[in-house]
């Protein structure tokens, strides 16, 4: 039985000016400081929550750097070999010149969005549309939504090939002006203009880069979806009938029914979103930061996502639809004989007591199966009274119930019955201010919905209306009971898209189907391949305690995380080389290799 527990024991956090990284908001240094302690420094844009996001991003890919604001910047003596500037930010002539002999002296520049006065650093040039007649509102920020499309083979490489091109929403209108292009950016409305979403420039012994899409509001919309108060749209194909009367997340989901979906299933070619599109921006991200730190020699480093270096994680949940002990304790027997440790998801008012001890001592971890579609009699309700049962006070409420007949005083993780949402983030503060520090909700309800309908299989952060982060992660999964909701043999093309993208694959086998016609023997070859493929299986809530004290290592430049696994990058073999405990390097270690093979 793994003990993924171990890897925690003895992790210390260290609070330096900074609050936890799961209240997602910078908290600034007291006084202003005149060195950078890191080689990556961040300059924090005028919009909290497209500045606060791409901090996060940053932590969650593990780079180690410090955040100032444009006053703290202009206050620095030294700066860090690397500076990203997050958009809008107001830069008076000396910052420019400042940035320009910076770059000019073997240093690199990144700008996230669209700031005014460096174009001839970056070698770009922003157009802005004239027109003779007003508009109304500002439309000189972004050319809106497109696919991005690599023009360079390093770029081309950070991602599988069939994940190109990249949907994206919303570009800054970027053109050429003597900067090589990274990468394209394709209009969805037919455009002209020749628009490059991601460009490099030489400037001296220097480089810079200007990263046009807007990759926070991009990953923020196809992770959170649009505001759910009516049935989505459903495709043509008739594998995805989200118009079902029954409000979830698929309601909200952005991305689209035919460029966006790949085929999976040998055997029966079904349209799933086998692309996830919010990591794989991630991932570009990194590979820009990558292209300057190889171009300028600069020994970014990095902190690996999991614990001991695994490639990827696994999560299996059980969702306890009719709460029958019988089937509960025939698959309870089988994760047993698989050797690993399962979240399972319990419906109010739950097992018995006597179950979710047996279930506890076994080493698996009891959460809550919020239903706001029959609860409390199983019979499924009109709209409004789904409507109803779908608030906080209800949330609550069947919290504490199975809090009180499972005995299970504390309970960290929740997934929604059918997926069932409404709103759009409010959920994840009613979580938050409940004590669930976790919500599985994201992920298909139907066939032609299977993989990364949300663009993620990492725990990802939602955000506020005010920019700051909510203290739930969301962990989605990818499918469920193979073989029941679509083809049987989608599970290797889910666990390859999950390992290039190390991230957490994570799939719902329910008691009630576990004796039926090749569930459990689908159940047992995922877990066996997973193993295959350097998966380690952890439990929701290990992973979550683990996403966020990782977070907080990276905040707070403290690397004292039991298991934490430290890269430096080696700018001459163009690869991360792994750092021991005494901070020396050690063997090479191509972490590309474990995204792209």
């Amino acid at each position: 039985m793994e003990k993924i527990s171990s890897f925690r024991t003895g992790a210390r956090i260290k609070q330096r000016n900074t609050i936890p990284a799961e209240q997602g908001k910078y908290n600034p240094p007291v006084s202003l400081p005149k060195l950078a302690s890191k080689l990556v420094g961040v300059i924090t844009g005028s919009i909290p929550g497209r500045t606060n996001h791409t901090i996060d991003m940053m932590r969650h890919e593990g780079i180690f750097h410090d955040v100032f604001s444009i006053e703290a910047f202009r206050a620095l003596d030294r700066l860090p070999r690397l500076l990203i500037i997050i958009a809008p930010v107001d830069l008076e002539y000396k910052d420019i010149a400042r940035l320009r002999a910076h770059v000019e002296n073997g240093n690199g520049l990144i700008v996230i969005g669209k700031v005014l006065a460096l174009e001839s650093l970056l070698g770009i040039m922003y157009k802005v549309p004239d027109f003779p007649f007003p508009v109304g509102g500002r439309g000189e920020d972004s050319i809106g939504e497109g696919y991005a499309h690599p023009s360079n083979d390093a770029l081309a490489s950070s991602l599988p090939a069939g994940w190109w091109p990249l949907h994206a929403f919303g570009c800054a209108p970027v053109l050429c002006d003597g900067a090589s292009i990274l990468a394209a950016y394709e209009t969805v409305h037919p455009s002209s203009d020749a628009w490059a979403a991601i460009t490099v420039n030489t400037v001296g012994r220097g480089s810079a880069v200007q990263v046009a899409v807007d990759i926070s509001r991009t990953t923020r919309l196809v992770q959170e979806g649009r505001y759910v108060d009516q049935d989505g749209i459903p495709p043509p194909d008739g594998l995805s009938p989200v118009d079902d009367g029954i409000l979830k997340c698929e309601d909200g989901l952005v991305l689209d029914w035919t460029r966006d979906r790949r085929l999976t299933s040998p055997s029966c070619k079904v349209a799933a979103f086998m692309v996830p599109v919010a990591d794989a921006w991630r991932k570009v991200m990194m590979a820009c930061i990558e292209t300057i730190a190889d171009a300028c020699a600069i020994p970014v480093k990095r902190a690996w996502y999991w614990p001991g270096g695994a490639e990827f994680i696994g999560l299996i949940s059980h969702d306890s639809d009719g709460n029958d002990e019988r089937l509960a304790r025939y698959l309870l027997a089988e994760i047993g004989r698989a050797g690993i440790h399962t979240t399972w998801c319990v419906e109010a008012p739950g097992y018995s007591r006597e179950m979710c001890t047996d279930i506890q001592a076994a080493g698996h971890e009891i959460a809550l199966h919020f239903d706001a579609i029959a609860y409390p009699a199983g019979k499924q309700q009109d709209a409004a009274g789904m409507a109803r049962l779908f608030s906080r006070d209800m949330l609550a409420r069947q919290l504490d119930e199975v809090r009180r007949k499972s005995g299970c005083a504390s309970i960290y993780s929740n997934k929604n019955h059918y997926t069932r949402w409404a709103g759009r983030t409010a959920f994840f503060e009613w979580c938050e201010a409940l004590g669930l520090r976790v919500d599985q909700s994201k992920g298909p309800s139907k066939c032609g919905t299977l993989g990364f309908p949300f663009g993620s299989c990492h725990p990802w952060q939602p955000t506020r209306d005010d920019g700051t982060l909510i203290g739930c992660c969301e962990i989605g999964f990818q499918s469920q009971d193979f073989g029941l909701q679509g083809p049987a043999d989608t599970k290797d093309d889910i666990l390859d898209a999950v390992k290039r993208a190390n991230g957490v694959a994570h799939v719902i086998f329910h008691p009630a189907h576990a004796k039926k016609d090749g569930v459990n023997k689908s159940m047992h070859e995922f877990i066996t391949r997973a193993k295959q493929l350097g998966a380690v299986f952890m439990t929701s809530k290990e992973i979550a305690e683990w996403t966020f004290d990782r977070k907080n290592v990276i905040a707070t430049g403290d690397a004292t995380l039991a298991g934490l696994v430290v890269h430096e990058r080696d700018p001459g073999r163009h690869a991360w080389v792994l750092v021991d405990e005494q901070g020396k390097r050690g063997m090479q270690h191509d972490v590309q290799e474990k995204t792209r093979n």
